[in-house]
């Protein structure tokens, strides 16, 4: 599925190598409901907007799998790898 990108203007340091309609792995059948919208970086269309990527302070969390993602997942691992929160 296409990545979305959502707060531009305030990206995650690992969300930042993503770009909108970057392709990502997706394989659940469930998804998280957001109450914060400030946390969500970045969304799915699955038949309606899906959380993909959720991030906090130090805290990151992504819908897709970035191990399965290909050169995308690779590159959004390598800067999970050089983060420094």
């Amino acid at each position: 599925n296409e990545i979305h990108l959502c707060n531009a203007g305030k990206l995650h340091p690992v969300v930042s190598v993503l770009n909108n309609n970057d392709h990502a792995y997706f394989v659940h059948s469930y998804h998280m409901e957001m109450h914060d919208q400030d946390m969500l970086y970045a969304t799915t269309n699955y038949g309606e907007p899906l959380t993909a990527v959720v991030g906090r302070d130090n805290m990151l969390g992504t819908q897709f799998h970035p191990e399965k993602s290909q050169s995308i997942g690779l590159k959004f691992l390598q800067a999970f790898l050089e983060w420094k929160p």
